[in-house]
């Protein structure tokens, strides 16, 4: 069992996971914060359709035009991978 410390925002945005999302967010973690391989939990949900998580990490809308290292944002990396239809309902 993992606890709060032990919990990546970024791999339960990529996993879908939204009781650790929740989870790390309860925690001060930031989902805008990129990571080593200069993405974000926001790029990575979309990246993998992430719907659920996305509508909480994007309550705000902060963030969804911040680009990753190689200039994608959120929204092109949903389309890259067929879920530009999911992110655009």
């Amino acid at each position: 069992m993992l606890v709060a410390e032990d919990i990546n925002i970024n791999e339960a945005a990529f996993f879908g996971d939204i009781e650790e999302l929740t989870s790390a967010l309860e925690n001060g973690q930031d989902p805008l914060e990129l990571d080593d391989n200069g993405s974000n939990a926001v790029h990575k949900a979309a990246a993998n359709g992430r719907i659920a998580v996305l509508e909480i990490l994007l309550k705000d809308k902060s963030g969804i035009n911040r680009a990753d290292v190689t200039g994608c944002t959120a929204v092109h990396l949903a389309a890259k991978n067929g879920h530009l239809g999911n992110i655009i309902h």
